[in-house]
């Protein structure tokens, strides 16, 4: 789909960890929401637990401390849990972006000056893996294509 709306990779990479983010923060806060809902019923069983005698309502309080204080811990885990994933799919995005995008024109540039005719440039990379393959495959191309034309060139323009 997104190749037939014609969208960049750059452009799909910002969608992908945007809706990424998006659910990241809607988990946390439907988890957060839930939390608040716990401690707002906490307190209402301790003002109905305050018409109990002592010894039950020292029970009721101990229980509801012991809940409060694993619904604290959720709370913080959650909160830490989804900003750590926040951060890891923001790092993610930019070494991807990076590591896509950019080789990618590269690409594209040598292409386009080829197909316009332009053999006077010299294409080198340093990249490694598929793309430094790709890359140096085109300026290869580019070289080949060079060595193959000049001759003719030239002996075109003695003629």
């Amino acid at each position: 789909m997104a190749e037939r709306l014609g969208l960049r990779i750059g452009t799909r990479l910002v969608i992908v960890f945007g809706a990424l983010a998006l659910l990241v923060v809607a988990i946390m806060c439907v988890g957060l929401s839930g939390i608040g809902s716990v401690e707002r019923d906490d307190q209402a069983v301790l003002s109905a637990a305050s018409r109990l005698p002592a010894e039950q309502r020292i029970a009721v309080e101990r229980t509801l401390g012991h809940a409060e204080a694993q619904l604290a811990s959720t709370r913080a885990w959650l909160e830490g849990l989804g900003a750590v994933a926040l951060v890891l799919s923001a790092v993610a995005f930019v070494s991807l972006r990076r590591g896509i995008v950019g080789p990618l024109n590269q690409a594209i540039l040598i292409a386009e000056t080829v197909a316009a005719g332009d053999l006077s440039q010299e294409f080198t990379t340093d990249l490694r893996g598929d793309f430094g393959r790709l890359l140096g495959a085109l300026g290869t191309m580019e070289d080949t294509l060079t060595d193959l034309v000049e001759p003719v060139r030239n002996f075109v323009c003695e003629a």
